[in-house]
């Protein structure tokens, strides 16, 4: 883990910060399609 610069982690942490994101769009996109679009975010 000492090998990681900061750049290295941050990076890093980015990929799963975008990863996590898609995860939770999907899991919207889903809910639409099971209900109408009657209801707002």
């Amino acid at each position: 883990m000492s090998s990681l610069g900061p750049r290295a982690a941050t990076i890093h942490f980015g990929a799963w910060e975008r990863r996590g994101f898609a995860r939770i769009r999907l899991l919207f996109l889903a809910l639409e399609e099971k209900q109408p679009m009657d209801v707002q975010v």
